[in-house]
């Protein structure tokens, strides 16, 4: 979920010019995303060859299919808060990330039951 954070302040706009999300929004660049990015694979990798005997086989269809579904949410909520309140704010960027987390618990959820 804070991945997807990173990647909603590098897409998206301030709605104000201050407030907390306007100095996220101002101070994010491809630096910090590759930095996020590579954060996220590091503990994915972590996580995987600690628990191997855990994981299903394609694990790793399973990451990358929900990344991209995350970053796809990330875009729609960037192009929606923009109609709604003409950027983000340090409320929706929280919201980004609540959400994101609920969607990663659901996708978890639904594929340990097909894989059990």
């Amino acid at each position: 979920s804070k991945w997807a954070m990173a990647i909603s302040m590098f897409y998206g706009r301030s709605a104000k010019n201050e407030g907390l999300g306007s100095i996220f929004l101002k101070n994010i660049n491809k630096r910090y995303v590759l930095i996020s990015t590579i954060m996220l694979f590091s503990i994915l990798a972590l996580i995987i060859s600690l628990f191997h005997d855990y994981v299903p086989e394609n694990h790793i269809a399973f990451y990358i299919l929900f990344l991209f579904v995350l970053f796809i949410f990330c875009r729609l909520a960037i192009i929606f808060f923009n109609k709604q309140f003409s950027g983000l704010t340090g409320d929706t960027l929280g919201a980004i990330n609540e959400i994101t987390e609920l969607i990663f618990l659901l996708g978890v959820i639904i594929w340990s039951q097909l894989y059990i």
